[in-house]
């Protein structure tokens, strides 16, 4: 199984929150519950990604005017 990090950004640079195995059911469960608590963030420029190690471009991010967005170059 694969190894993903979920990331937040708020200040500058990428943070890794928690790494978790792979699958469809964890990975809706990382992105329902990490939304959940970003959207209780006061900081305006808060945003959050979820990434394969060793990547440069993530599998999708979060930004609170968007929600969770597939990642696009």
């Amino acid at each position: 199984m694969n190894i993903l990090h979920l990331e937040v950004n708020d200040a500058g640079g990428w943070r890794r929150v928690m790494s978790f195995a792979d699958g469809v059911v964890t990975r809706r469960a990382v992105m329902s519950n990490a939304e959940y608590l970003l959207e209780c963030s006061d900081s305006p420029r808060i945003r959050a990604r979820i990434i394969a190690p060793g990547d440069t471009a993530p599998l999708v991010t979060w930004t609170a005017a968007d929600g969770w967005k597939e990642w696009r170059a």
